[in-house]
C-alpha cells in the first residue's frame, strides 16, 4: 500500500511566500507606471507648442482604476495640433493604433480652409515611455529588477 503525507504547514508557508513575492512585484509595476504617467505628463506638456497656454496646462495624466491609467490633453484643439489638418496630415507616420485616430483630420478636399501643419507632442511621448515601461515590467516580472 502506497501513502503520501501532505505537510499542510509548508505548503501554507509556501503559499505565503509566493503571495508576499507577487505583492511586491504588484507594488513595483504600480510605481513604475505611476512614475511614468508623470514623466509622460511633463514630456508631453514640454513638447507642445505654446500660444495661449491652453494646450499645455490641458494636460494632465490620472488613475482610472487599479493599474489603468490616462493622459490626457484636453484642449478642445490639442487633436489638430498632434495631427494637423487636410492636407498636411500624413496618416502612413504612424502605428495602426494613432492611424486610426489620425485619418479623420484628413481632409478629402485639398483646398479646404483647414490646413494646420502637425506638431506632434503626444503620440512620440507616449510611444517612447510606453515601450520603457514596458521594458521595466519585463525586468520587474523576471526578477532581475530589486
Amino acid at each position: 500500500m502506497a501513502k503520501a503525507k501532505v505537510n499542510m504547514n509548508e505548503f501554507n508557508k509556501s503559499m505565503n511566500s509566493l503571495e508576499e513575492a507577487f505583492v511586491q512585484r504588484l507594488d513595483k509595476i504600480e510605481k513604475a507606471f505611476v512614475k511614468t504617467m508623470k514623466t509622460m505628463e511633463q514630456e508631453a506638456i514640454a513638447a507642445a507648442p505654446i500660444d495661449t497656454g491652453e494646450l499645455k496646462n490641458s494636460i494632465k495624466w490620472k488613475e482610472v482604476n487599479k493599474l489603468s491609467y490616462e493622459l490626457r490633453a484636453d484642449a478642445y484643439y490639442a487633436a489638430y495640433v498632434e495631427f494637423g489638418t487636410g492636407p498636411y496630415v500624413i496618416v502612413n507616420k504612424y502605428d495602426s493604433y494613432w492611424q486610426d485616430i489620425a485619418l479623420p483630420f484628413k481632409s478629402p478636399n485639398p483646398s479646404s480652409n483647414r490646413k494646420i501643419q502637425a506638431q506632434p507632442f503626444f503620440y512620440p511621448t507616449v510611444n517612447k515611455n510606453i515601450a520603457k515601461l514596458r521594458d521595466k515590467i519585463k525586468r520587474i516580472l523576471s526578477k532581475n529588477e530589486g
